[in-house]
């Protein structure tokens, strides 16, 4: 089906896109609004699905199982379920957050709280001709940062990331899952990026929500805001609410708790760097340059690097980080080293290995042309011991025609067959 257009109340609704599940018509529509998808499906509800116990991802089949493993390293365990049993507990949850008083914060924490709200906002005022200049896309350095540990390019991080409106990490996989085969995915974008930290984004937003250069009224202000917290919290009530991180999760439009659990996961292992102290061995681009390149993972280890987890490699925090770094940037500068004189050392082999062919070539060559010579002396001293070789006489050959030898030797056969009767 295309957008929702039909009462379903009883049904489930699909994104064929997002893969997002909607449990009432609303959800679906709004939905649809606020990204333009317009491609919808009615979902049995004896469909069956995988849900991931650490994230709340909800999978229907073993593809995005696989592939949520990979990106999300945290996501290990999936239970299995079906689209029933899913829309029973978000009526659930639904019901039970309709039912539960009224949280004592104000609009403005409410909306900060709520990641990826900023550009609803935004798009929402630009509707109402009341936005300025949006400027260029903004992205958070944090979720680029994520992208790339997963082996993206910075280009494909930042255009999955302005497609999905900086909504955080799971939308922007979940987008270049979808379209990493397009014939358009390394090119540029055809505005600039603005990356900023996590901080300076919410810190922009803080001032935004304060009416910082706005020319709206502060009844207009009120308005605006009780209008985005009343479509926060309708959709925070229809959603897939499996688990209380989902919750959180989804609320915040694209996974900023997800984001600052990995993040915060991430400052514990080892507060300085921590992109550069675990790699995953299993990722393609780790794979090509260590797994797959005899000796690397055993210099890294001999090095202070461990193999954790059996598929990780990790190097441990040290209580000096700067001699710490200094010893893996010498350490890696000796190799860099080494390797070049290895390479020199095997090119100046190869080229005295070439030398002894050709030494040994033109000496085979030499070596056949005495021989000949030597032979070729033998041949004349056996003619020379024989002596003068014997004059031979030439018998002259025939001088008449064909036709005349013809006659001639039909003659002698008649002259012999004659004297035979004689006898």
């Amino acid at each position: 089906m295309s957008a929702p257009d039909e009462k379903v109340d009883a049904m489930v609704i699909k994104c064929e896109k997002t893969g997002k599940l909607f449990y009432n018509e609303a959800d679906a529509k709004l939905h649809s609004e606020e990204t333009g998808l317009q491609a919808f499906a009615q979902v049995s509800l004896e469909e069956k699905v995988w849900v991931c116990k650490e994230t709340g991802k909800v999978c229907f089949n073993e593809q995005q199982m696989a592939m949520h493993k990979r990106f999300v390293p945290e996501a290990q365990t999936f239970d299995e379920s079906n689209v029933g049993e899913l829309r029973t507990k978000a009526l659930a949850a639904a019901a039970a957050a309709a039912a539960a008083p009224a949280e004592m914060e104000t609009e403005e924490e409410t909306l900060l709280r709520s990641a990826g709200l900023a550009g609803k906002l935004a798009r929402k005022a630009a509707k109402a001709g009341e936005a300025g200049p949006s400027g260029p896309p903004l992205v958070t350095k944090e979720l680029v940062d994520q992208l790339l540990e997963m082996g993206f390019t910075e280009l494909r991080a930042q255009k999955a990331l302005v497609k999905t409106s900086n909504a955080g990490i799971e939308p922007a996989i979940n987008w270049l899952g979808e379209h990493l085969d397009d014939a358009d995915i390394d090119e540029p974008l055809s505005t600039e990026v603005e990356v900023k930290p996590q901080a300076e984004v919410d810190a922009a937003l803080a001032q935004s929500m304060q009416g910082g250069g706005s020319k709206l009224t502060p009844e207009e202000k009120k308005a605006k805001l009780d209008e985005a917290l009343a479509k926060a919290r309708a959709k925070k009530a229809g959603i897939d609410v499996e688990s209380q991180k989902e919750i959180e999760r989804v609320r915040r439009e694209g996974g900023k708790e997800l984001t600052k659990s990995l993040r915060d996961q991430q400052e514990q292992q080892a507060p300085a760097e921590p992109k550069y102290r675990r790699m995953r061995l299993s990722n393609k681009l780790v794979a090509e340059g260590l797994v797959h390149v005899p000796g690397a993972r055993q210099f890294l280890v001999a090095h202070g690097w461990r193999i954790v987890e059996r598929e990780f490699l990790e190097l441990p925090p040290s209580d000096d980080p700067a001699a710490q770094a200094a010893a893996q940037a010498a350490a890696v500068a000796a190799l860099t080293l080494a390797v070049a004189q290895a390479q020199e050392e095997r090119r100046r082999a190869e080229l005295e290995a070439r030398k002894r062919e050709a030494a040994e070539r033109v000496a085979k060559q030499k070596a056949d042309r005495e021989a000949m010579k030597a032979a070729m002396a033998r041949d004349r001293a056996e003619v020379a011991a024989r002596g003068p070789a014997q004059a031979s006489v030439a018998k002259k050959l025939p001088t008449e025609s064909a036709g005349s030898m013809s006659s001639a030797i039909f003659q002698e056969q008649e002259e012999a067959e004659a004297r035979a009767n004689a006898r």
